[in-house]
């Protein structure tokens, strides 16, 4: 969910180039862009990052101020990690054993119920990888 939100605004701020791993600008205009972009995004994360994994990376790359590697460590322990692989089967245990109905925890309507019960399988679907989830790249 994180990473949805963060590409939509950094979209609305030009930054989709660093958003890209595998993008290289070309001339040195853009070469000049990339890197006041970098800059900008690196302040941006080192404001906005609270977590005590945020934290770590902002310190790992502090010297080199990669922004796009703290990105990609980023969505790694999102989709990859012990922690993304807990977070699944937490997903995965509320999916098989909600329930609607009398005796249910559930204060809503049933509508809402179901939206937010698909919404569950469709985030641990989005925030792990095919091979977390068991299957082959």
């Amino acid at each position: 969910m994180w990473r949805r939100k963060f590409s939509a605004v950094g979209s609305s701020h030009g930054l989709d180039n660093l958003c890209d791993e595998q993008f290289v600008p070309i001339g040195t205009d853009n070469i000049d862009l990339f890197t006041t972009q970098h800059k900008f995004l690196f302040a941006v994360l080192c404001t906005k990052l609270k977590t005590s994994k945020g934290k770590e990376l902002i310190r790992q790359y502090s010297k080199t101020r990669d922004a796009q590697a703290i990105l990609r460590d980023l969505d790694e322990y999102h989709t990859k990690s012990t922690k993304a692989g807990i977070n699944s089967g937490e997903l995965l245990k509320y999916i098989t054993t909600a329930r609607l109905g009398p005796s249910s925890k559930w204060n809503g309507n049933t509508k809402d119920f179901i939206i937010y019960w698909v919404n569950q399988g469709r985030l641990r679907k989005a925030n792990l990888s095919p091979t977390a989830l068991g299957f082959d790249d």
